[in-house]
């Protein structure tokens, strides 16, 4: 069996540490990178290293954190909007704005390192005020999402995990079926023939089709339901029921 390997199979580009201060997520994502660099005969043996390490508390918990889990353009972002609407006693933190937020404060991108050490600073003053929290961002790879389990574990946190992950086929075909030739003479009026839109919409179906197949890979979402460990290391894993929006926690195994 191939072993897995930071580059061919954990898929965690973590860029090198420079003149950055720590918190206590930064601190747990460079936990965790120590593991990427290492080599595993299968998932189950780093899921074992991950036993190794990971945080464990005994102590009472006092507030509650949900972290929305799902692809790009999956509807996280939609369905934290709505859910605020009814729970108004959770606050959101989306790791997508506190980046625009910091590149727009700093007057450029902010580095890999600089995200992660940034996003940590605004999910610490959350969590000195005892705010409940949901938390909208991608957390697929197992490892990065551990980081911020073990980090919310810490301040005596309730880790929920919404998944809808699953939502991704509903997502591609929308996205797929967005892309008509009435759109795209929008965007290109001059010069193009119907078959040259056709073909740039074939193009872009492919492009589309890439992009989520990439990211699928790259998480190894796949490997994380036959080694049945989407629900690892959280105290309640949930699914969302579509007809109703309402929340299912499915019984996750003792962690």
């Amino acid at each position: 069996m191939s072993k897995l390997t930071k580059k061919n199979k954990l898929g965690i580009i973590m860029p090198h540490l420079r003149g950055v201060g720590m918190n206590k997520y930064l601190d747990n994502f460079k936990k965790y990178e120590a593991l990427s660099k290492k080599e595993y005969e299968d998932f189950t043996d780093l899921i074992n290293a991950i036993d190794k390490v990971k945080f464990t508390s005994t102590e009472e918990k006092k507030s509650n954190a949900i972290i929305v889990m799902g692809f790009s353009g999956n509807g996280k972002t939609t369905y934290v909007r709505n859910f605020l609407k009814n729970n108004p006693n959770y606050t959101e933190i989306s790791m997508d704005k506190v980046v625009r937020d910091y590149n727009e404060k700093y007057k450029r991108n902010l580095s890999g390192y600089e995200m992660v050490e940034y996003f940590g600073i605004e999910i610490e003053k959350l969590i000195s005020q005892n705010k409940n929290i949901i938390i909208d961002g991608n957390f697929l790879n197992l490892l990065t999402r551990m980081a911020l389990t073990d980090t919310l574990h810490e301040y005596n946190y309730n880790v929920n995990l919404l998944d809808i992950t699953d939502n991704v086929k509903v997502t591609l075909q929308r996205r797929i079926e967005d892309v008509t030739t009435v759109r795209l003479r929008r965007r290109y009026p001059c010069g193009y023939t119907t078959n040259q839109l056709i073909q740039t919409a074939n193009e872009v179906i492919k492009e589309i089709e890439d992009f989520y197949a990439k990211e699928k890979k790259s998480s190894f979402i796949d490997l994380q339901k036959e080694y049945k460990v989407l629900d690892y290391g959280v105290d309640k894993y949930l699914k969302r029921d579509a007809s109703t929006e309402e929340l299912i926690s499915i019984k996750t195994k003792q962690k």
